[in-house]
């Protein structure tokens, strides 16, 4: 188990209930999200809805190290409608968690790693991804937590919009993102990418 002591930043939170889905699109899609919108409310939830028999369920949010690596992986893996690709190899996240500093966290109950966002930008647009909850602890606040977290850090740092992509066939990512404020955005375009070669020797040749 990896250590899970918790910093300055960590915040403790209560568990509250996520609404009930409505209708999806059938096409890949788009939510942007506003730092400056009003955070997304997360209100108590009754022992009932936590399941428990006496005190409400208690989580505390702290920013995401690399020694959280190998836990929140196997989150990730457990997740549904999570694509997991060679740029979430250990050595990958590090960078990305070293030039994004304010902007990934975890959600942890008794010490024990639930939930977890990634988020970057690059001075205009922010990407917010691998928001994931561990099934457990979904629908008391975790996720809406995390995301008020990350943009509040996001308005700190003058960023004003944040995107997520959430693929056509992720059902429960697309009924969550409608429900936690964030506006869809079909866009004609579709994306290409280029793979950065190890050396000069191995560059592709472009044609132009």
């Amino acid at each position: 188990m990896v250590g899970m002591g918790v910093g300055p930043d960590a915040v403790t939170h209560r568990a509250g209930k996520r609404a009930k889905g409505t209708s999806l699109r059938s096409r890949p899609e788009v939510f942007p999200l506003h730092p400056d919108a009003p955070a997304p409310k997360v209100r108590p939830a009754s022992r009932t809805e936590c399941g428990l028999a006496s005190e409400p369920m208690s989580y505390k949010i702290r920013p995401l190290l690399i020694s959280d690596y190998e836990e929140v992986y196997r989150l990730w893996s457990q997740s549904e409608g999570m694509t997991l690709e060679d740029d979430d190899e250990r050595d990958r996240i590090a960078l990305y968690l070293k030039r994004n500093p304010g902007l990934c966290h975890v959600a942890t109950v008794q010490g024990r790693i639930v939930g977890s966002v990634l988020c970057g930008h690059d001075g205009r647009r922010a990407v917010l991804r691998h928001l994931a909850v561990e099934k457990g602890h979904r629908k008391h606040g975790i996720g809406r937590a995390l995301i008020a977290k990350v943009l509040a850090a996001l308005r700190e740092q003058g960023i004003r919009k944040c995107n997520i992509y959430v693929m056509d066939y992720n059902a429960a990512g697309l009924e969550f993102w409608r429900h936690a404020g964030a506006r869809l955005v079909v866009y004609d375009w579709r994306t290409f990418q280029i793979s950065v070669p190890a050396s000069p020797a191995s560059a592709p040749t472009l044609q132009a």
